[in-house]
């Protein structure tokens, strides 16, 4: 069985990334356990491998909380590249 793979270009949003820990919204649910690949985008080569610790239903969706595996500097970063700014207290 092949890995789930979770689109952070298209439908599935990255909510959250702490150490090795990442939160993805997405539409669909996943069990506890599943292994999943977060995919980039058409134009990113990296492949970053995460296993389900906790996913929870959140409104029309599910918020999944995910143990990275294989994260290099680079596609930390650009996970980091796709979170939302945290909005200006002022």
């Amino acid at each position: 069985m092949s890995d789930r793979t979770l689109d952070l270009s298209g439908p599935d949003r990255l909510v959250s990334l702490v150490g090795e820990i990442a939160t993805v919204r997405t539409t669909e649910p996943l069990p506890a356990g599943a292994r999943v690949a977060l995919g980039l985008g058409a134009g990113e080569t990296v492949a970053i491998a995460a296993k389900v610790v906790d996913a929870r239903r959140s409104g029309d969706g599910f918020c999944v909380r995910l143990r990275l595996f294989s994260c290099p500097r680079g596609a930390r970063e650009a996970l980091a590249a796709r979170l939302a700014p945290a909005p200006d207290p002022a």
